[in-house]
């Protein structure tokens, strides 16, 4: 009984010394899944994984070795998947099965079916370690979302952390290993921005000289499907389904806010060119922009707003028009309030911004009564997050909207039908 005893707590303190945080479930595609994990020091790390309810042996992937200069992270590729199906996995580090008390999945995409999915998204998450403000993960895995984005200002970097890319990874470390935010990194599928916060200092722009190495940081810590063009900023994109996500950077070409020339560049040449050739060839019903600022703001003296910055923000809502392309929509963080702002475009359809912040962030209370393009009833001024959900087929395709707060109590709702945002 004695050796029983002592074998159980042996191996729960090994485990507990393996794992720092993870896994979490990335990018997927209709054959290939990427997972992430943290370990607590240089480890050999793997998955095994099968089909979802079945009882066929597992598969397992590549291992890797986790090392210092990443952080202890590594980045497992499962390839040779069945689309549109669900996997159980497990974690082993050291050869090790790790334990855990929730289910650890993944799916792979479909894009030949048309099928309901949901959306989580959130921005600005301070760390703290008050478990009644980080409750809010535990609501976000309780509405079983698919996958989350999050918008930015994912972590909060100070004077202390950006000079030091170890130092960035420990800001990181330090929110990715919450305990409450481990059951929804396991089964849902994540996908990042950054914002000033996670970039560098506030309202940091493209001459922050540290650029590179908060790009390293980023890059390590999360698990999208690439980064950048051409090996600058972040930049991505995929498609889950029916709709199709563009994840842009507002940070690593922006001329400063300050700036007075009337050309200066927000996502710059390179990155606008990247985004309208991909909404080209997009067939998506949605194409969903996504980025830390709001877009179409129309408040001058709102500084962090792509509306600083008129001339390009013109010359990119007038190449959509004169393109054709339906089906646009934004998704922004940043602002420590929620709302959802509508411009009226003539002879088309309207652009939609969907804002959500902040996650466990102070939110903004004062009146705010500036952005004349808010969606009447849509101001919220709590912590809160937002779960899209894209459900029925053919005309009857719509996108709801649902912001909940910190317990998961619904707090809005709106819908947006895909034919509304087709051309007139």
């Amino acid at each position: 009984m004695f050796f029983l005893l002592f074998f159980f707590f042996s191996t729960a303190s090994a485990q507990t010394t393996l794992l720092k945080s993870g896994p979490m479930v990335g990018y997927s595609t209709q054959t290939e899944v990427l997972i992430w994990v943290q370990a607590t020091s240089e480890s050999k790390v793997q998955v095994r994984y099968r089909k979802k309810n079945s009882k066929e042996i597992f598969l397992n992937s590549v291992a890797e070795i986790t090392r210092k200069d990443k952080g202890y992270t590594s980045k497992l590729k499962i390839g040779n998947l069945e689309p549109s199906s669900r996997y159980d996995y497990e974690l082993l580090i050291n050869d090790n099965k790790i334990s855990f008390n929730y289910p650890l999945e993944f799916q792979t995409n479909s894009t030949d079916t048309i099928h309901d999915f949901k959306v989580a998204i959130g921005s600005c998450a301070i760390f703290t370690g008050d478990t009644t403000v980080t409750h809010i993960y535990e609501s976000i895995a309780s509405k079983k979302p698919d996958m989350m984005l999050w918008l930015g200002d994912n972590i909060y970097l100070d004077a202390t952390d950006w000079d030091s890319v170890q130092n960035i990874m420990k800001k990181y470390t330090a929110n990715r290993s919450l305990v409450q935010l481990q059951p929804l990194l396991a089964a849902t599928h994540h996908y990042a921005i950054w914002d000033d916060h996670d970039y560098g200092p506030d309202n940091s722009d493209s001459s922050f000289y540290n650029k590179k190495i908060s790009r390293e940081a980023f890059e390590n810590f999360w698990a999208n499907p690439s980064f950048g063009i051409d090996g600058r900023g972040v930049t991505t994109s995929f498609s889950w389904n029916d709709v199709d996500f563009f994840l842009l950077d507002d940070r690593y070409n922006r001329a400063p806010d300050s700036e007075r020339s009337r050309t200066k560049p927000y996502l710059g040449p390179s990155q606008i060119n990247w985004l309208m050739t991909s909404l080209k060839k997009s067939k998506a019903r949605f194409k969903l922009i996504v980025l830390g600022n709001q877009l179409i703001n129309k408040m001058p003296f709102e500084k962090e707003n792509y509306s600083s910055y008129k001339q390009e923000q013109k010359s990119l809502f007038r190449q959509i028009k004169d393109s054709g392309i339906e089906g646009i929509l934004f998704i922004t963080g940043d602002r420590h309030f929620s709302e959802i702002s509508r411009m009226k475009r003539r002879g088309t359809y309207p652009f939609y911004d969907l804002t959500v912040s902040p996650l466990t962030s102070t939110a903004i209370t004062t009146r705010l009564n500036f952005n004349t393009r808010r969606v009447r009833k849509s101001l919220i001024r709590k912590r809160n997050f937002a779960v899209l959900e894209f459900c029925g087929s053919g005309t009857e395709r719509v996108m709801k909207i649902n912001y909940f707060d910190t317990q998961g109590s619904l707090l809005y709702q709106n819908v947006i039908c895909a034919d509304y945002l087709k051309n007139q």
